[in-house]
């Protein structure tokens, strides 16, 4: 039987937690709603930076159902992966956490195009299951979901820690550096 991220490196480091989002609406904004800012802009790439790219031993690679190469130049042998969560995180930072309009990265369709449908396949394929309740708004006279409610959900502090344990953020990684046979 299946698991969800039955081989992922960071397994053993998962723990789950019940959650209530916030509403994200009036005095209930989060932070990451506020208005553009050098503040702002860090918060964000503070979510998912330290786990772009990672770096794992030849046995976790081993475990992989997918095959990724090893990190050129490193001294321990470490294969480069990143967990999907950051790059999820990274896309809908670049596309819809309101920037500078000249950031080179926005240019590009096929880029928001990547990054919207890999977060619609991550929604569909993680599917939240928690139930929304619906109640009468007294301000809009309608009856309207509470999208503040109890989730499970995986203790993302947990998986930021495993993440700075393994991160190569900071060392250069040559893209152009031939590791075709090197694949695993």
């Amino acid at each position: 039987m299946l698991t969800s991220s039955c081989t992922a490196p960071v397994k053993d480091d998962i723990e789950y937690e019940v959650r209530t989002f916030q509403l994200g609406f009036g005095d209930k904004q989060t932070p990451y709603q506020a208005a553009p800012s050098p503040e702002v802009e860090k918060l964000w790439r503070d979510l998912y930076s330290t786990g772009i790219p990672s770096l794992i031993p030849l046995d976790a690679a081993l475990q992989l159902p997918n095959m990724t190469i090893p990190f050129p130049h490193d001294e321990e042998g470490r294969y480069i992966i990143s967990l999907d969560v950051f790059h999820q995180l990274h896309c809908l930072d670049r596309n819809f956490a309101r920037h500078d309009e000249t950031d080179e990265e926005l240019l590009g369709m096929d880029h928001i195009d990547h990054c919207v449908d890999l977060i619609r396949q991550s929604l569909m394929c993680n599917a939240d299951t928690s139930v929304l309740t619906w109640a009468w708004d007294i301000a809009t006279k309608t009856n309207v979901p509470h999208v503040d409610v109890a989730h499970v959900c995986k203790n993302f502090d947990k998986i930021q820690v495993w993440a700075a344990g393994y991160s190569a953020h900071g060392r250069e990684f040559d893209a152009e550096f031939e590791t075709a046979n090197d694949t695993l």
